[in-house]
Order: C-alpha cells, then sequence, then structure tokens
C-alpha cells in the first residue's frame, strides 16, 4: 500500500515538475515559423495572418485593405513591401515583399493584439522574440 502511494507522489511531483517548467521561462516564437512571400511554402493560416494584421494597421491609418482569404498574391505581396516602407524599410534595406523576422515582428506587435503577439497568428510568423518592442522612430504615419 505504502509502495503505491509512494510511486502516485512520485508521478504526480514530475508531472507537475514538468508541467511547471514548460510554462516558465523566456518566451519565444516558434522556431520553425516559415517565411511568407513569393518562393516560400506559404500556409494558409501564415497569410491570412499577415493579411488580417496587416489590414488591421492599414485601418488605423486610414490606408486600403486586401481580402483575408489566406491566398498570397500580388495584392498581398505589394501591400507587405507598403507595410514594410512605413514601419522599417529604408533605401539601405528596402521593402521585399517577404514576411520575415522583421515583419513579422512588426506585424505582431502592431496588429490585432486578440490575433497578434502571443496569440493564434504568433505561431505562424517568423519573429526573432516575443519580448519585441518597437524601437523609438519607428515611423507610424
Amino acid at each position: 500500500m505504502m509502495k503505491k502511494f509512494v510511486t502516485r507522489l512520485g508521478l504526480t511531483a514530475g508531472v507537475a515538475a514538468l508541467a511547471l517548467g514548460g510554462v516558465s521561462g523566456t518566451a519565444q516564437a516558434t522556431p520553425g515559423a516559415a517565411y511568407v512571400g513569393p518562393g516560400y511554402p506559404n500556409n494558409p493560416h501564415a497569410v491570412w495572418c499577415v493579411q488580417h494584421l496587416m489590414n488591421d494597421v492599414s485601418r488605423q491609418y486610414g490606408q486600403p485593405t486586401v481580402d483575408e482569404d489566406g491566398v498570397w498574391g500580388p495584392k498581398t505581396f505589394a501591400a507587405v513591401k507598403t507595410f514594410q516602407n512605413r514601419f522599417w524599410a529604408t533605401s539601405s534595406n528596402g521593402a521585399d515583399g517577404i514576411v520575415g523576422p522583421t515583419t513579422g515582428e512588426y506585424l505582431l506587435s502592431y496588429g490585432d493584439s486578440y490575433y497578434g503577439r502571443g496569440n493564434y497568428c504568433f505561431w505562424y510568423l517568423p519573429s526573432p522574440d516575443a519580448t519585441f518592442m518597437p524601437v523609438a522612430g519607428t515611423r507610424l504615419d
């Protein structure tokens, strides 16, 4: 009887330790989140996230939006380039229309918080880490 109790106690403690270990530590974006854009696999969920988060920012600034259909096309590509020019692209690192870690972070940070940072789209867009904060001097208009 005592052996069974100790075994259960040990298993319970082990499961609790694993659960606590799984929620502690630094939050990181999914390292395997693929780039989104021309020449990439373009998971429909990832494309929808790009479209949705970009549209949220576009609405904030009275800019045109794209269909949120999860399909990568010329309008989404052009909208990503416009987004990049608005937030971080310069003459030395121009907008390329590809959602990599930098663009992914800006989308997750400035787009719809319900789907962005730490939520649904967080798992589909590439980003360096979850602690990203926009740098001072970011162009907002």
